[in-house]
């Protein structure tokens, strides 16, 4: 017993809804995505921070075993990673990452010698920086 109307199959997806949610599935990913690539970022950004800790660390280290006397200003003024004679290029990854250095002493009277270091580098167009200080004794 067949009647004029046509048969309605109504078991599965309508090529709209199919359409429909493609779209929804497209939009969230690309969110997704978002967050995946500054979550990257981020990390390279620490990652390169601690690079440059690890940097100032060794200078720190390597100054304190000259005489204190021997401990002047170097690579004096604006830190800047692109100048040559006051840089320190490391790998980093599969390329280089210029980190500029910057030295000043502040000289007391007694044997203690205060040098602060500047350290900065240029990241995703900006530019960052790290400083520290330490005290040299006299031996």
């Amino acid at each position: 017993m067949v009647r004029g109307d046509a048969v309605q199959n109504k078991n599965g997806f309508t090529l709209i809804e199919l359409l429909i949610s493609i779209v929804i599935f497209a939009i969230v990913l690309l969110g997704l995505l978002t967050v995946v690539i500054n979550v990257k970022k981020n990390n390279m950004k620490n990652n390169v921070r601690n690079l440059a800790v690890e940097i100032v660390n060794n200078q720190i280290e390597k100054l304190r075993s000259y005489n204190l006397n021997n401990v002047t200003n170097g690579c004096t003024g604006t830190c800047n990673p692109n100048n040559s004679s006051c840089n320190i290029i490391t790998k980093y990854r599969d390329g280089n990452i210029p980190f500029g250095i910057s030295i000043t002493d502040i000289d007391t009277s007694t044997n203690l010698k205060k040098v602060n270091f500047t350290i900065c580098w240029d990241l995703f167009g900006k530019r960052y920086s790290y400083q520290t200080e330490t005290y040299i004794n006299k031996d």
